[in-house]
């Protein structure tokens, strides 16, 4: 396997081209809208940075936190690859479109040493998660059984150790094209069984899709879940056109999961509509569970109608929120946005024609 020393950035954004005002309203009729949107660039207000101590030295990381949280809120912390930064994470995983919704904070740490990334073998990223939830709980009294782990390449290879060494604080994981790798181990060793949602792109050339299934495979056992995946293709099933693919194994007594996600992609944090957005796959995956264990079971909104929406936003394909009600500014191709009443988050491409 190559060694994932930097990584690729792959990808593109499509083109934006103007709408005319009354195709765009008359298909904006179509739907329903419970709440207005806020304003464009309401979330960049909201990141701020925060530093903290941990042990001798002073730790940093990016804070963000939605409007009118509320009490009990989850965390959900979302950790940079190698090479990268805090701030580069939060542009790249935009989790701010998911966390407006389903309420629940994000916090990005910050490595001491970039190049490095994070402490594989140490204790010293482990003591500065530890801090930042313990932070984050003395401010906004979160609900310490409700903090997950996400991470892009050597992030995600670092939400393993987390899984393995910090159980009693991290309900489920959900790392990001990257997986257990090099300095760290690949063991399932956590004191508890560990829901996994593994991330991972096709034509990856960083951290190769043919090398993960050892790795889950451990976690598998570990979990003891059924060794029979359940595959979904495309995924989701309402959308033919994706060439993502859901395998899911599971443990039908805990109903703990591990699931592997793949999308057509490369070493990027993938939102795609057109496939899936990894931001809301990895909140819907991760809020389903406690450090208690399950809170509640898998639901695809788009296969049970019956579950209906709360809340509605819009976004350009930027991740831009939108304003409303829309004029000729607004794109002809945008995401929207929808909260359902169970909580989860879905989205899907709207196209207006001139």
């Amino acid at each position: 396997m190559k060694s994932p020393v930097r990584n690729k950035v792959k990808g593109h954004r499509p083109g934006i081209v103007p709408a005319k005002r009354a195709v765009l309203n008359f298909l904006l009729c179509m739907v329903c809208f419970s709440a207005l949107v806020p304003t464009v660039g309401a979330q960049e207000s909201q990141h701020q940075k925060v530093r903290i101590p941990v042990g001798a030295v002073t730790r940093e990381f990016t804070l963000y936190v939605p409007a009118q949280l509320p009490a009990n809120a989850p965390l959900l912390l979302s950790f940079a690859g190698m090479n990268q930064t805090d701030d580069f994470q939060a542009d790249q995983a935009k989790y701010w479109m998911v966390a407006d919704t389903a309420k629940f904070i994000v916090v990005y740490p910050r490595a001491v040493n970039p190049n490095a990334s994070w402490d594989m073998t140490g204790p010293s990223d482990l003591e500065f998660t530890s801090a930042i939830i313990d932070t984050i709980y003395s401010r906004y009294a979160i609900d310490k059984t409700r903090v997950y782990a996400s991470g892009f390449s050597w992030g995600a290879n670092f939400c393993y150790r987390i899984a393995n060494s910090m159980a009693d604080k991290i309900a489920a994981i959900a790392p990001t094209m990257g997986h257990s790798w090099g300095p760290n181990p690949n063991v399932a060793a956590s004191s508890r069984p560990m829901p996994v949602l593994q991330v991972m792109g096709t034509v990856d050339d960083v951290f190769k899709l043919e090398n993960v299934q050892p790795v889950l495979d451990k976690w598998i056992a570990h979990n003891g879940c059924n060794t029979r995946a359940r595959t979904t293709e495309p995924y989701p099933a309402s959308r033919s056109s994706s060439q993502a693919v859901k395998k899911l194994w599971i443990n039908t007594t805990t109903k703990v999961e591990v699931v592997l996600l793949t999308t057509p992609k490369g070493h990027w944090h993938s939102n795609d509509p057109a496939h899936i957005m990894v931001n809301q796959e990895v909140w819907d995956f991760c809020k389903r569970y406690s450090t208690a264990g399950l809170i509640v079971s898998s639901v695809d909104a788009v296969e049970q109608p019956g579950c209906p929406v709360i809340s509605r936003e819009l976004f350009n394909l930027s991740g831009v929120r939108l304003n409303v009600p829309a004029d000729d500014s607004t794109p002809a191709v945008y995401i929207v946005r929808d909260r359902l009443s169970d909580g989860s988050i879905k989205s899907y491409k709207m196209i207006a024609n001139n």
